[in-house]
């Protein structure tokens, strides 16, 4: 095996492991969440439990976008293969900007009661519900997973638009609140979009980095939307798993797409 194959296999093989953990979070850290108009700001990968986070280096073929979204348009993030962090951007002007990265199908294959507490863990029980209706709770969840990661940033004087940008990716969390007027304390909205439509009933949990075992949780209502009580100054990451029937061309079972979010929020 070359230095290339070998390189890929095991940085496939560590989003692998992640997801067969069960309840590991995938998400963007940004070196800077409030840095001024041309100043540089890294993007590090990474997944992990509790905000305790293993660093994921930039692997081009695995991914399907990693892009910016601001006031002038929509740019993609460049980088070279194993970089890490995996991306950088320089914003050229002030305002909000998303980034947002969206990787490739990858597949797993869990036992049967690892797979069962991974989806009491992630809020899947209506999945649970379906392996009952067909008998098949003591089958294996052969799945393929994907992440859609996001970041917020505020550039220079805070905007009050461009939080809200719907980067386009299968499964995505919206702020409907920016969360760059807000403080913490404050209740914030979010919004869950799963193919363009509201996703009803998803679990959205959001962790504090400050207190990482700190959680405040809720369901999306109808139009996907949920409200949420952040009582904690710092980093927030919002994340949100949805599961559904995987297409025939995958010859698995089960596909589920992993959302996050991260942003700062005052005090």
């Amino acid at each position: 095996m070359n230095g290339l194959a070998r390189s890929l296999a095991t940085a496939i093989g560590v989003l692998a492991a992640a997801a067969s953990a069960g309840g590991h979070d995938f998400w963007i850290s940004a070196s800077k969440f409030r840095p001024v108009k041309g100043e540089p700001v890294d993007l590090t990968l990474l997944f992990g439990v509790e905000y305790e986070g293993t660093h994921v280096p930039r692997s081009n073929v695995r991914i399907e976008k990693f892009v910016i979204l601001g006031p002038g348009g929509v740019e993609p993030i460049p980088g070279e293969f194993k970089a890490d962090p995996a991306g950088r951007v320089t914003p050229a002007s002030d305002g909000t900007y998303v980034v947002a990265y969206r990787s490739k199908r990858q597949s797993i294959e869990l036992e049967a009661k690892k797979f069962e507490a991974y989806l009491k863990e992630e809020g899947l029980e209506r999945v649970s519900e379906a392996r009952v209706a067909r008998k098949e709770t003591d089958k294996a969840g052969r799945e393929v997973f994907s992440r859609c990661a996001k970041t917020i940033l505020s550039v220079g004087a805070v905007s009050k638009e461009g939080h809200d940008r719907v980067a386009g990716m299968r499964l995505e969390i919206v702020p409907e609140t920016n969360p760059y007027t807000a403080a913490a304390g404050d209740d914030l909205a979010f919004r869950v979009v799963f193919e363009e439509k509201p996703l009803e009933g998803g679990l959205v949990v959001a962790r504090s980095r400050s207190e990482p075992k700190h959680t405040v949780t809720a369901r999306t209502d109808a139009k996907g939307r949920v409200t949420l009580k952040l009582d904690r100054a710092g980093e927030w990451m919002l994340k949100c798993v949805h599961m559904v029937p995987a297409p025939a061309e995958t010859a698995m079972d089960w596909e589920s797409l992993w959302a996050s979010v991260t942003f700062d929020l005052a005090a």
